[in-house]
């Protein structure tokens, strides 16, 4: 019935932010204990009023489920499972390997290159940003969101393009901007789970101006659904390519 349901979207909610960072899932956990101690205010956001499907990750991330437990004992679980998140973020392998390997990479070929990173969540943006940070200064990192004003976003552009090196962004902050003047390499921390969407971004450097070939790297975790959507992605592309060559003829 209607319970079920509700547990249904708010599993949903949270498979996607445990595929998105170890970050987002934990913040999620924490927002649920307080909810349940009543330490949050009546503030439940609905997606059926938000038709740009662009802006649902942080609406989803700020959702609010019911107060009451959904079963006997979920508080004593979200204890458990907090500290097992908590002890995920210690030794967290994505962040690493993006640090490590994905990012020095890229540097490495051109220790100035500028790269744009997306992620739907804000959780997941302020964690990068404080692992990009932490290595490269406070003075290279720029972030836009939706929750920002268009001045504000203009501002951090214009840091990005003017001295900045990464610009973190979530799909609704990306919404409208172009930076195919500067930037040539993408990063998709995490991935919407409707493939279209990853085309949107890559819209972002990959438009008319763009002088470099554009890169585009996907951190996605295998065997789970980050693997559906990329297999689904792929299909969508070589379904485009037969369907301009059937044109071509």
């Amino acid at each position: 019935g209607f319970k079920g349901n509700a547990i249904g979207f708010v599993m949903t909610v949270y498979r996607k932010l445990a595929a998105s960072s170890a970050q987002a899932i934990h913040t999620a956990l924490l927002r649920r204990r307080d909810r349940l101690h009543g330490e949050l205010s009546n503030q439940s956001k609905s997606l059926e009023y938000v038709s740009d499907e662009r802006f649902w990750g942080e609406y989803e991330e700020q959702f609010d489920a019911q107060q009451d437990e959904f079963f006997e004992g979920e508080l004593e679980l979200l204890d458990s499972l907090i500290i097992r998140s908590q002890n995920h973020l210690d030794s967290d392998k994505k962040i690493q390997i993006f640090m490590d390997e994905l990012i020095s990479n890229i540097l490495a070929q051109n220790a100035n290159e500028k790269v744009l990173i997306f992620t739907e969540y804000r959780s997941t943006q302020e964690y990068i940003k404080a692992a990009l940070q932490k290595r490269y200064g406070d003075a290279k990192v720029e972030l836009i969101n939706g929750s920002m004003r268009h001045q504000e976003r203009q501002e951090a552009i214009n840091q990005f393009e003017n001295g900045g090196q990464f610009m973190i962004s979530t799909e609704a902050g990306g919404e409208g901007i172009n930076l195919q003047r500067n930037c040539h390499v993408m990063v998709n921390y995490d991935l919407p789970w409707n493939p279209m969407r990853l085309v949107q971004r890559i819209g972002r450097l990959y438009r008319y101006g763009q002088q470099k070939r554009v890169v585009v790297f996907n951190v996605h975790s295998p065997d789970t659904a980050d693997e559906q959507v990329m297999d689904m992605m792929y299909e969508r592309i070589e379904q485009v390519i037969t369907d301009l060559a059937t044109i071509g003829n």
